[in-house]
């Protein structure tokens, strides 16, 4: 069956895992935050501030992405199927590049630094590190980082 993915050798791999698992990204985009609660709580908020549930959800994130990484390079797509190998490829990119950014807020967690914007130094709001644990800047921050200002 063209497009089908075959298990690899020695993975027992189903071709539903790739579209039932969790794979959408926008589980962690900060884009559906409502703005005006961005800087209500910092991180600095002893009150609500709670690295070891933090560290948790990083974890089980890091995990996950582990995971789905391994899954897809179990995935041996059917010959001749460039756009599967392209989605695959893309989604791998894209698995690994969340890994990394889970791993660095996992060393500023460790560092004391978590929850401080890397570019503005100031604290990222809390809930926006529930939304989104690995980021590294603050929501104003990011914003100006991705229109490219």
């Amino acid at each position: 069956m063209p497009g089908t993915l075959v298990p690899a050798p020695d993975h027992a791999f189903d071709d539903r895992a790739l579209n039932d698992h969790a794979f959408d990204d926008r589980a962690f985009d900060d884009r559906a935050f409502d703005d005006r609660a961005l800087n209500d709580r910092a991180v600095d908020d002893p009150a609500h501030f709670d690295p070891d549930h933090l560290r948790l959800i990083l974890d089980e994130q890091r995990r996950f992405r582990i995971e789905q990484i391994a899954a897809l390079a179990a995935a041996v797509p059917v010959p001749a199927d460039d756009a599967r190998d392209q989605i695959t490829v893309a989604l791998t990119v894209a698995a690994c590049r969340a890994l990394v950014d889970l791993e660095r807020a996992l060393e500023r967690l460790d560092a004391g630094t978590y929850g401080t914007c890397q570019h503005c130094g100031g604290p990222i709001a809390l809930e926006r590190l529930y939304a989104v644990p690995q980021a590294a800047l603050c929501g104003r921050c990011q914003r100006a980082d991705e229109s490219g200002r």
